[in-house]
């Protein structure tokens, strides 16, 4: 710490003065880039993992925008408490609505997107089900 003492004192040398004032910068530099950093990863984590909520089929049947992530925040409790195995394909439709239309998916009999997958969002979250004797045999949560 002494040559930090002797370049604030008058008459050290300018390139000593300049040194100090470099590591100096430096110093905050890194400490606001490690506080900028920490920011993002924190607003990732939140984007990530977004809070989870209670499903209600008006609101999951009106989620038809497909950067919409309230089906995806609903899932975990519509696969809890709402979808069972054994249900007709009616019920399933009063429930969630008409399924999609989409080219992905084929070996499944019922397809609902979700939105994007957290984080990134550069896939999209299904939730497909697969019927015999027009009930739900099995469905899943899958990614394109």
């Amino acid at each position: 710490m002494e040559w930090r003492d002797a370049a604030v004192r008058e008459g050290a040398p300018p390139w000593l003065k300049l040194v100090v004032g470099l590591v100096g910068l430096l110093t905050i530099a890194v400490v606001a880039g490690f506080a900028f950093v920490a920011y993002v990863y924190v607003s990732l984590l939140r984007d990530i993992s977004p809070p989870p909520l209670k499903f209600e089929s008006a609101t999951w049947i009106a989620a038809t925008v497909p950067t919409d992530k309230t089906r995806y925040r609903m899932h975990e409790d519509l696969l809890r408490s709402h979808l069972a195995i054994g249900m007709t394909r009616a019920e399933v439709v009063a429930l969630l609505g008409p399924p999609a239309r989409t080219a992905y998916f084929k070996e499944w009999d019922m397809v609902y997107p979700m939105g994007p997958e957290p984080g990134f969002g550069v896939d999209t979250v299904w939730l497909v089900l697969r019927l015999q004797a027009d009930r739900v045999v099995e469905h899943q949560v899958v990614t394109d």
